[in-house]
């Protein structure tokens, strides 16, 4: 229910001023913080200030890792989403092309975190109305999925009805 989840938001702001006070502005459990309370307010609907707290995360995340840590690419995965709730599509696919990026750059273009890096850029892509360019990337995120995680998987099926729904609308 809707209290639910802002009680969920009310639970995430305290956590996040408790991490303030206690480790302070740049340590990991405040970047942890300030990304849950990014992804509570996101799921109510809240892309502006979610976007806000992410890019705090982000900037934590930079500070102790360096920009090409795994950690950065969640965190870019996440501002993407955020922009595209807040129907930034360019912002969104800066930070979901960034996230892909770097997972590349870790885990090789066979990862799972590819794939689903893939899927957010097509399926932006799809929402520009760029369908061409969002079946090819969709293909691309298919085949990864498959390889990584299977042909049955959710993520799998998810993608071959993003397809299908793709196909439909091109003339």
């Amino acid at each position: 229910s809707l209290r639910d989840h802002d009680r969920s938001v009310s639970y995430h702001r305290r956590a996040l001023e408790l991490s303030l006070s206690i480790h302070g502005r740049h340590a990991p459990q405040t970047s942890r913080d300030y990304f849950s309370l990014a992804r509570a307010l996101l799921y109510v609907g809240l892309a502006e200030d979610a976007i806000e707290h992410f890019e705090h995360a982000l900037e934590i995340e930079v500070e102790l890792n360096g920009e090409e840590h795994e950690r950065c690419a969640t965190v870019h995965v996440n501002l993407g989403e955020a922009y595209e709730h807040a129907e930034d599509y360019t912002r969104a696919k800066t930070h979901y092309a960034h996230a892909l990026r770097i997972d590349k750059h870790i885990f090789g273009d066979e990862h799972e975190n590819v794939a689903r890096d893939l899927y957010r850029v097509g399926n932006l892509l799809g929402l520009k109305g760029d369908t061409v360019s969002a079946i090819a990337t969709l293909n691309r995120a298919l085949t990864v999925t498959e390889h990584t995680l299977g042909r049955d998987h959710s993520r799998a099926r998810k993608i071959r009805r993003k397809l299908t729904d793709l196909s439909s609308e091109q003339p």
